[in-house]
């Protein structure tokens, strides 16, 4: 059994998406990455372009992708959520950290492949220095559609991002969904997501990282008064774009019974002290961020829900 059938079938059990790339730099990525500072990610540009300069030995990556399509089982209809002022956490949010999840699945695998050879590996789940949506898409999971995300056949844009820095020679042909489809070829005269967007965040060519939702409930800046009456009831990261994506809409999902976990009472959220934020919320996507935050951001949605916003 080869090396690239022992990932088909980790994937196929696991049911996850997976593909295989070359490791040569990315080196179109330069002048996107010179222009404009992208938060949360490594200012040396270089390490983000070449694998090499994070593994020397580097040849080969392996991607995989976890879907977080999450819904409320219960109903979540005018007639629920008002009864107590709510806020709203973005559905990666919802559970366990992806990261542990991701990475678990990638050690996982390291394991079984291990087992077949030895070989040297790095392990990365959104706190890496490669770009993860152009390493998933010469990996062949999907294209970079109009939302500026990650499109799949089988998940949409509702997955996480894995990958595996390996010393293997592997073969790179492992899967192909929409293979160098370049931005948005897929997305036909689809507009959806760019004219749903609340702050104007989204265009055809750009993501303006400063005016996102999910970016403004992650920074610790102050946030423009204008801004925060865009955000809603929102407490972590942002749904709009890819709720309204055709490509999302056949998506697996898994159902969420309790209302808590994606629409918290802002009450006593705002009312939890360090301990009991760390043991409510410690292996939560979000519990990086931080307690001051968060707080912060429940206290914009009750203002915005007394005024009349967003439930």
């Amino acid at each position: 059994m080869s090396a690239e059938t022992i990932i088909q079938n980790f994937a196929d059990t696991h049911g996850c998406l997976v593909g295989i790339c070359d490791s040569t730099p990315f080196h179109f990525l330069h002048d996107q990455l010179t222009r404009k500072k992208v938060p949360f990610t490594t200012p040396d540009i270089q390490k983000r372009i070449d694998p090499s300069l994070t593994m020397p030995n580097v040849n080969s990556i392996i991607v995989i992708g976890v879907n977080y399509h999450k819904k409320l089982a219960m109903p979540s209809d005018d007639s629920v959520l008002p009864s107590v002022p709510r806020g709203a956490l973005s559905m990666v949010a919802v559970g366990i950290d992806y990261h542990i999840v991701v990475t678990s699945l990638l050690k996982q695998l390291a394991t079984t492949l291990y087992a077949y050879k030895p070989f040297d590996y790095q392990i990365f789940c959104d706190t890496g220095p490669l770009v993860d949506r152009a390493v998933a898409k010469r990996a062949g999971l999907g294209f970079i559609g109009r939302n500026h995300s990650v499109i799949s056949k089988r998940f949409g844009s509702l997955f996480s991002i894995g990958y595996m820095l390996t010393s293997l020679p592997l073969d790179s042909a492992l899967t192909n969904e929409n293979d160098n489809a370049p931005p948005g070829d897929l997305c036909g005269d689809c507009r959806r997501c760019i004219e749903c967007c609340p702050t104007r965040a989204l265009s055809v060519d750009d993501l303006c990282y400063e005016r996102c939702l999910s970016y403004l409930t992650q920074c610790k800046a102050d946030i423009l008064p204008s801004l925060q009456q865009k955000m809603g009831v929102t407490l972590y990261g942002c749904d709009i774009c890819t709720s309204v994506c055709p490509h999302n809409a056949a998506t697996p999902f898994e159902e969420i019974t309790d209302i808590e976990w994606m629409h918290p009472q802002l009450d006593p959220f705002l009312a939890l002290s360090n301990r009991t934020f760390k043991e409510k919320y410690g292996d939560s996507a979000f519990f990086w961020r931080g307690k001051n935050v968060l707080q912060r951001n429940a206290r914009i949605a009750k203002e915005n829900q007394r005024q009349g916003g967003d439930p």
